[in-house]
């Protein structure tokens, strides 16, 4: 769930917030299954995507550098810092499967 959908976040819904939730499924798939916040209940899950920097991820290596970044500004609390869509998301990711064919 983004920030804006959460309804505490005075901001439009539009195709930022889905890009959001693809960072969370990227995160996890980088986590091995974890997720971005640890939380024990709803009101705390709404708090966390409004106002809670999400956990670094484990064990940054020099080869997924590029990814967590890309990963990090889906993650982006304001739909502002995000991408505007997601070809821009997809043609970061091509340049991320460039750098890893490089390792």
């Amino acid at each position: 769930m983004s920030p804006e959908q959460t309804g505490r976040v005075n901001r439009s819904i539009d195709a930022r917030s889905d890009l959001y939730v693809l960072g969370i499924v990227l995160y996890q798939m980088i986590a091995s299954g974890d997720l971005p916040f640890v939380a024990s209940s709803s009101t705390q899950w709404i708090h966390y995507h409004i106002a809670r920097t999400p956990n670094p991820l484990p064990s940054a290596r020099p080869e997924t550098v590029v990814i967590e970044q890309l990963i990090f500004r889906l993650l982006s609390k304001s739909a502002d810092d995000r991408y505007l869509t997601a070809a821009s998301v997809e043609r970061d990711l091509r340049s991320c499967l460039v750098a890893w064919e490089a390792y």
